[in-house]
C-alpha cells in the first residue's frame, strides 16, 4: 500500500467523520465495559459443535448462526476436543457432523445435566463418515431422546423471541482482493440480534443491528417482564425507555439496556 493511497483512503469525508467520533466511542466503551464483560463471561447455554461438512459450508454455517443467535441466550462454538470440558447446557450437533471417536465417546460421557440435540437422527458419524459403533450410537441416541433439529433448542414459549429478532437479513461488508479489487460480500445475520444475561438487579439486554446500510429497524424491546420497575438505555447515558414504545435501531447500532426488578 502506497503512502498516497493510504492518505487518500483515510482523508475521505466518511473516514474523517469516524476519526472525529472515535474519542467519544472509546469513552462510551470504557463506561460500558463492566456490562459488556457480563455478556462475555456469561456461561454458554448452548454449545454448537463444529466439525465435518457444515464447518466448511458457508451457507449452512450462516443458517445455523442465524437460528442459534435467534434464541437470545449465551452460546458458543466448540471444537471436538473441547467437548470434555462441557459441564452443562445443551450440546448441538449440526447436520453431517464428523467427529473423531474420542470426541463421540466424550459426548456420550458428558454429565446427565448436559443435554444433547442432534440436527437429525443420523447427523453424527465418525471422522471418516462411518456409522458409530452400535453401543456408542445407542448411548448418544438415549441421551438425545426425541430431540432433533435446531428448533429443539427453543426456550419456553414465554421466553421466545419474536420478529424481527427471529428474521434473517444480509449484511454486506467491503473487502478487497488482487483479482476482484474492492467488492462487497454478504453475511446472513438475524435482522436484530438480541442477547440477555442476568444481573444482580434484573437483566442486561443487548440488541445489535448488523446491517451496514438501509433505514433503521423498529421493534419493541424483547423479554420485557411485567414486573420490571424500569428500563434504561445504558448506551444513552442511562435514559429511561418506555417499554411500550418501539425503538429504532440504525445500521450497526449496538444498544445495551438494563431491566430493573420492582
Amino acid at each position: 500500500m502506497s503512502a498516497s493511497f493510504a492518505w487518500g483512503q483515510w482523508s475521505k469525508p466518511g473516514a474523517q467523520a469516524i476519526h472525529r467520533a472515535t474519542p467519544a466511542i472509546l469513552s462510551d466503551l470504557r463506561k460500558l465495559e463492566p456490562h459488556l464483560r457480563a455478556f462475555q463471561s456469561a456461561a454458554p447455554e448452548v454449545h454448537v459443535v463444529l466439525s465435518g461438512p457444515t464447518a466448511g459450508d458457508d451457507a449452512a454455517a450462516q443458517r445455523l448462526y442465524t437460528a442459534v443467535a435467534g434464541l437470545g441466550c449465551p452460546w458458543e462454538y466448540v471444537c471436538p476436543q473441547d467437548i470434555p470440558r462441557i459441564a452443562g447446557g445443551t450440546v448441538y450437533i449440526p447436520e453431517q457432523a464428523r467427529l473423531p471417536l474420542d470426541a463421540c465417546r466424550a459426548l456420550a460421557a458428558l454429565p446427565e445435566k448436559a443435554k444433547i440435540v442432534l440436527a437429525a437422527p443420523d447427523a453424527l458419524r465418525d471422522e471418516h463418515g462411518r456409522p458409530l459403533p452400535e453401543t456408542l450410537a445407542r448411548e448418544i441416541a438415549r441421551r438425545s431422546g426425541a430431540r432433533c433439529g435446531v428448533e429443539s433448542l427453543a426456550p419456553p414459549p414465554e421466553e421466545r423471541l419474536e420478529k424481527p429478532y427471529t428474521d434473517s437479513t444480509e449484511a454486506h461488508y467491503l473487502s478487497w482482493s488482487e483479482k476482484r479489487g474492492h467488492f462487497r460480500y454478504p453475511l446472513v445475520y438475524p435482522r436484530l440480534e438480541a442477547r440477555r444475561v442476568k444481573a444482580d438487579d434484573g437483566w442486561l439486554v443487548a440488541v445489535v443491528n448488523h446491517a451496514t446500510e438501509g433505514g433503521p429497524v423498529k421493534a419493541k424491546l424483547p423479554w420485557l417482564p411485567g414486573n420490571a420497575a424500569s428500563v434504561t438505555d445504558l448506551t444513552a447515558q442511562g435514559a429511561r425507555v418506555d417499554p411500550d414504545t418501539e425503538q429504532a435501531f440504525a445500521p450497526l447500532d449496538v444498544r445495551v439496556y438494563r431491566y430493573l426488578r420492582k
